[in-house]
């Protein structure tokens, strides 16, 4: 049984360039990870939006007459007010960590 083998691209790596052969079945796991790595920085983008959104929520909030009367009195923000500024804080260290720290799921 003879294998062929085609070549399909070359890999940088250590700062030299290598030519690598890939099997047909390969070329479709590379895809497969190609396509998770895409959908992990997706996800990373929405945690990012979202913790934004729930930071200009949390602003807004601890802007408002009601949440400064309470905090004047009680020296804390409502629980609603504080829930937003965690909430925010998480998704946006989350998305950031995601976007910045990420590995690709597999290495050449």
């Amino acid at each position: 049984m003879i294998i062929r083998r085609k070549r399909v691209s070359r890999i940088v790596q250590d700062d030299r360039t290598v030519m690598r052969h890939w099997l047909p079945g390969e070329i479709r796991s590379i895809k497969r990870v190609e396509a998770d790595m895409m959908s992990k920085r997706v996800l990373a983008i929405v945690l990012l939006v979202v913790g934004v959104i729930l930071l200009f929520f949390a602003y807004q909030s601890s802007q408002s007459l009601g949440d400064q009367v309470s905090e004047a009195v009680t020296g804390r923000f409502t629980d609603s007010t504080t829930w937003f500024l965690i909430l925010g804080a998480a998704s946006t260290a989350a998305g950031i960590g995601m976007l910045l720290f990420g590995r690709p799921a597999a290495r050449f």
